[in-house]
């Protein structure tokens, strides 16, 4: 979950789109 987090802060909007996805 570590690297999810850090993904997360450094492209969250990427995060966001792919978790909507």
């Amino acid at each position: 979950m570590k690297v999810f987090l850090m993904v997360n802060i450094k492209h969250k909007s990427y995060i966001v789109k792919l978790y909507e996805f």
